[in-house]
Formats: C-alpha cells, structure tokens, sequence
C-alpha cells in the first residue's frame, strides 16, 4: 500500500545526514510505520525525531498514545505534558489526556482537560466519546460530577500553529 511504499522511500530519505528536513522525515516514516500496525518502529522513529527536534508536536502526541496504549501512563503523561507547552489543544491531545488523568486519578486534571474539551471541541468526536464514556460506567457517577466542576487553570498553549496533516 501507499504507506509501505511511503516507508521505503523515507528509509531511503533519513540516511541522508545532511539532508535539512531529515526530522520531519524521521517523524513521518514513524507515522507510515503507526498506519502499518508497526508501534515499536513507529515509537524508535517519533523519538529520534524528538532527539533532532525537540519541538516536533505530532511526535511528542504520538508517543503520548503509543504509551498510553502500552500501559507506561507515566511516560505517556511527560509526552502530553511537552505538547501542552509547544502546540494549541485540539481534540485527540485532550481526549487522551483524560483518559490518561482517570488512570492516574488526577481529578483536578482531568476536571481541567474535560472541561477544556467541551468548551473548545464540543462537536468533536472525541467529546461525543468523553460524553458515551460517562453514560457508561457506573463507577463514573463521582466522576461525572467532578470533572467539569473541579477544573483547576492548566497551561494549554492556545495560540500555537495547528498540527499539520501528512
């Protein structure tokens, strides 16, 4: 498929020492490498983008959800914590980070990300998923009422370029 052939190429690509956008190529064959079901090659790239630049937003959110799904929550929330400093919210970033801050039980953080996904997202389909996931569990009934009432100010750039799609 498109993304095998994408790959190939940019293996080709990220030898290339010299080249000067050789981070970006870093951080886009670890996307071709997450779309073909390849989450440690996709992981080994997206950091040593980071390592070239530590500014690279995509790769600090996609290692925050390959964490995440790894069960490593701690590492996962350093990942978010960085894009929160470099990159405006948008509505993957704040969805993980509330689920990340239910595992953790960091009530006033997720209170802030829940909160901050209503009011900037509310017609995002990771909000309609936040608003199924509190229908669905019982055990969510103190959550429920906490979330959006205990928010405490977190530092979320809003100003920040958008992520750009490959």
């Amino acid at each position: 498929g498109r993304y095998a052939d994408a790959r190939d190429q940019l293996l080709v690509v990220v030898k290339d020492y010299d080249y000067v956008q050789r981070n970006k190529s870093l951080e886009s064959l670890g996307y071709c490498y997450l779309n073909l079901g390849d989450s440690a090659n996709a992981e080994r790239y997206f950091m040593r983008a980071l390592q070239r630049d530590a500014r690279m937003g995509r790769s600090l959110l996609e290692l925050a959800e390959i964490n995440f799904n790894d069960g490593r929550y701690k590492r996962s929330e350093r990942y978010l914590e960085s894009f929160d400093r470099l990159s405006a919210p948008n509505p993957r970033h704040l969805w993980l980070a509330v689920r990340l801050q239910r595992i953790l039980k960091n009530k006033h953080k997720l209170a802030s990300f829940a909160l901050a996904l209503k009011n900037i997202f509310p017609d995002s389909s990771e909000y309609k998923a936040y608003v199924a996931s509190l229908r669905k569990s019982k055990a969510t009934e103190e959550v429920r009422e906490t979330e959006l009432t205990e928010a405490k100010p977190i530092n979320v750039k809003q100003n920040s370029q958008p992520l750009q799609k490959l």
